[in-house]
């Protein structure tokens, strides 16, 4: 009888050893490429990204912010809603087309903020320290918030800024291009 050469056998399963090493980095690169196309598909579908616009720069009564323009019809009814903060010295700026009677709700909110209305640049309403709700509150039971005249813009900000920037009717807004 034949016996095994110890050293064929070890460069055997060094061999298969390698081989197997070999596809199971393969492996995990297709898994890591196919969840990130998946991730990157799912929240394109659903609109939500990891990165918001806070890009536009704004000043109001001399404070200055960055602001994402909520200018489209999908960003003014998504808004806020889902997103876990609003960064600091940043906001939501819901820019629309005519003067208008605007009423604001809140579903989905993770954090209060203020509200700030604006019309033709100039501050009109605020509502200071908007709640928000857990998220099993039903949708007929979240409180409406509409000031009592035309709007034509409305900045969202973390609660307590406009206090603690002294924002007061009538203050301006500029936007910085």
């Amino acid at each position: 009888m034949k016996k095994n050469n110890p050293t064929r056998f070890t460069d055997y399963l060094k061999t298969k050893a390698s081989n197997f090493k070999t596809i199971l980095v393969i492996f995990l690169i297709a898994l890591i490429i196919i969840l990130q196309f998946q991730a990157e598909s799912i929240s394109q579908f659903f609109g939500h990204h990891d990165q918001y616009d806070y890009t536009t720069p704004i000043t109001l009564a001399g404070n200055k912010l960055k602001a994402e323009l909520a200018d489209t019809p999908q960003k003014i009814v998504n808004g806020l809603s889902g997103r876990p903060n609003l960064p600091r010295q940043t906001g939501m700026l819901f820019v629309f087309d005519q003067p208008q009677i605007v009423r604001f709700w809140m579903p989905y909110m993770q954090f209060p903020i203020d509200m700030i209305f604006l019309r033709d640049n100039l501050v009109v309403a605020i509502e200071k320290n908007v709640p928000n709700h857990p998220p099993d509150t039903p949708l007929e039971d979240l409180p409406v918030y509409s000031p009592d005249r035309l709007v034509d813009m409305v900045l969202e900000v973390n609660a307590g800024w406009s206090d603690k920037n002294n924002i007061e009717i009538g203050d301006q807004l500029i936007i910085n291009s």
